[in-house]
């Protein structure tokens, strides 16, 4: 839905989503997508499809509520405790100085849904790469905070955010472990340098200017 309803307002555009397991399961969402003029897109070659759709004036849109796995992402504030996050949203608004604007879709009955599109995040960035990464990321996911609290049941929590940070931790799957040794699957770390080697640093990042 996410890539759907923009076009409702006369906006292309489409929602970075891991393949689904089941190719049956994956192509339908493909062609459902597809169908109202959205894409879905993958982790692999990331970087240079979303700085196309960006300079075409499409929406991209991220789901921020996703724990970010083992050595991915970085820690921020999420409802009082540490949680990891990704760090794509908050890398591209540094990267390009892009408006992020918090996108929510709130189910009203069923078959019926309201699209919630907020202000864009205000922010000023200080040239500090780390520093302005880690900040938006942090007011992004203040926002799926805000929105959480707000309609607690429309939350569909399947796992858990502060797993890592609170001690629990568990080994990777052999699944898991054999699509990132296949290069199917792509870390936080890896998407982030694979962007810069396929767009480029900023012009203006040696200089720290913002």
């Amino acid at each position: 839905m996410i890539a759907m309803v923009p076009q409702r307002f006369g906006i292309e555009g489409g929602v970075v989503i891991r393949p689904q397991r089941n190719p049956y399961l994956d192509r339908f969402l493909r062609n459902l997508v597809a169908k109202y003029g959205g894409v879905m897109i993958n982790t692999r070659g990331t970087g240079k499809l979303i700085e196309k759709m960006i300079m075409e004036g499409k929406l991209v849109g991220f789901y921020m509520d996703q724990e970010a796995r083992r050595k991915q992402g970085i820690q921020v504030d999420f409802f009082g405790l540490p949680a990891w996050s990704h760090v794509v949203p908050g890398y591209l608004a540094w990267k390009h100085r892009i408006p992020m604007f918090p996108f929510w879709i709130i189910r009203k009955k069923p078959g019926y849904f309201h699209a919630i599109f907020r202000k864009p995040i205000e922010f000023t960035y200080s040239g500090d790469k780390e520093k302005d990464v880690r900040e938006v990321t942090q007011r992004i996911v203040k926002e799926v905070e805000r929105t959480i609290r707000e309609h607690p049941e429309q939350w569909f929590w399947v796992h858990n955010r502060w797993r890592r940070t609170l001690g629990e931790v568990r080994k990777e799957s052999r699944w898991r472990r054999r699509m990132i040794e296949k290069g199917e699957y792509l870390t936080s770390a890896q998407v982030l340098k694979m962007m810069d080697e396929e767009i480029g640093e900023r012009k203006d990042e040696q200089t720290g200017s913002a």
